[in-house]
């Protein structure tokens, strides 16, 4: 076994200058090294770096400038005086908003090497990157794939193929500063057993990992965060509510007018509209058109805990002259409107009728609304259920059309 000790000291002298100082002693190894380094911010693009290692087997000075060639690109060079790093080094980087690439170059006294990385962020918690390394001990493949497990820990699972190293599975897991590598070797020698056991295998376990018990404890987590939301919520959510129903009543007079002059001119109908967190199964279902008679989606509960609301008076309410339009703005804000589910992604559904046909939309909370529209339009034999009672096609009117986007005014979706 073996034990070692660390110690980092730094100090910032100004907004552009600082100092670094660092020891390290392995006690069964008897490694000891000093390394102290300073740091230059030259200009708003230049960076320059000084660092001085001692140890007990080779003394080593680095000197490094860095500079910002153009916009996403960094370019960076090293002479290295001492040790088996001896040389100079060339670095380029060019980092976008998910993908970075990297290409090093390394020529020292008596060897040299080249490669590249390519390292791509997946999502906020996943991320994948690839090297390829050539130099005299051969070509060198690195895959390494890391995901964030929570707030202070990470887990990284690797490979690394060298014909001369073999096949070597890279484990890790890294939590509040503290670092636990596990260094697995497959195979001595690069066969297809071993490539298929180090890249194909970790794929597959990770993948049932994250169907089987990543995602449902995250799922569960959010349920949890969400109920605890809306228990701290409750006395506002229905304060909300009561002042929207009042809201409903005070237009309902208006929503009568409105709606006998839409059916006088065959105009447009508001059949139905909930505002909320709509079920996930039954929004498939809506939005590939398998509605069946009897279904009535979606199911709306008027209780202080349902997560959706009924705004069909309201939208009727909204609409002028067989038109609605509505912004790419939070729609809670609207009269009659409330926020029923407060931290929750929550959609607007609508059923309504233009022309005697049938039509049915559903838009997230912050997109915009125009109605009618053509794709809204259903099948000819579809049943809706509104209130307990069916709803299909009027009589006589299959004939009718709904405008096209182009003869809505403003229709962008």
């Amino acid at each position: 076994g073996d034990s070692l000790l660390s110690v980092t000291a730094k100090r910032q002298f100004s907004t552009r200058s600082s100092a670094k100082m660092s020891g390290r002693m392995a006690l069964a190894a008897n490694d000891r090294s000093l390394a102290v380094s300073v740091c230059r911010t030259i200009s708003s693009m230049s960076q320059a770096k000084i660092r001085l290692k001692m140890s007990s087997m080779f003394a080593q000075l680095r000197c490094a400038a860095m500079r910002n060639l153009y916009a996403g690109i960094t370019g960076k060079i090293q002479y290295i005086i001492g040790g088996p790093e001896a040389g100079v080094r060339l670095r380029g980087t060019r980092a976008g908003q998910r993908m970075t690439l990297t290409g090093m170059l390394w020529v020292g006294m008596k060897s040299w090497s080249f490669g590249g990385m390519w390292h791509q962020r997946l999502s906020q918690r996943s991320s994948l990157s690839t090297s390829v390394n050539m130099g005299e001990e051969g070509p060198q493949l690195d895959l390494q794939g890391r995901r964030k497990i929570s707030g202070n820990s990470t887990f990284s699972c690797g490979c690394s193929l060298s014909m001369l190293k073999g096949v070597a599975l890279k484990l890790s897991i890294a939590r509040m500063g503290q670092d636990l590598h596990i260094p697995i070797l497959l195979s001595q020698k690069l066969t297809l057993r071993a490539v298929v056991a180090g890249t194909v295998l970790p794929s597959i376990v990770a993948t049932l990992l994250k169907v089987f018990w990543i995602r449902p404890r995250a799922r569960l987590r959010k349920q949890r965060k969400l109920q605890k939301m809306r228990a701290e919520n409750a006395d506002e959510i229905i304060k909300a509510r009561r002042e929207a129903k009042n809201d409903v009543e005070l237009m309902q007079f208006a929503v009568n007018r409105k709606r006998q002059q839409e059916e006088n001119r065959n105009g447009l109908i508001i059949l139905k509209a909930v505002f909320g967190r709509l079920p996930v199964k039954s929004e498939v279902a809506a939005n590939r058109r398998q509605s069946r008679p009897g279904d009535e989606w979606p199911e709306f509960d008027d209780s202080p805990q349902s997560s959706t609301i009924d705004v069909t008076t309201p939208l009727q309410y909204l609409l002028e002259d067989s038109k609605l339009q509505l912004f790419n703005s939070s729609k809670s804000g609207l009269p009659g409107f409330c926020d029923p589910a407060p931290g929750e992604e929550k959609q607007l559904y609508i059923l309504y009728r233009f022309k005697g046909r049938l039509h049915e939309v559903i838009v997230n909370d912050d997109q915009p609304v125009y109605v009618p529209l053509q794709r809204d339009l259903l099948p000819p034999h579809t049943v809706k259920i509104v209130n307990g009672q069916p709803v299909s096609q009027s009589s006589g009117s299959s004939r009718s059309q709904a405008p096209t986007p182009q003869s809505v005014q403003g229709a962008r979706i």
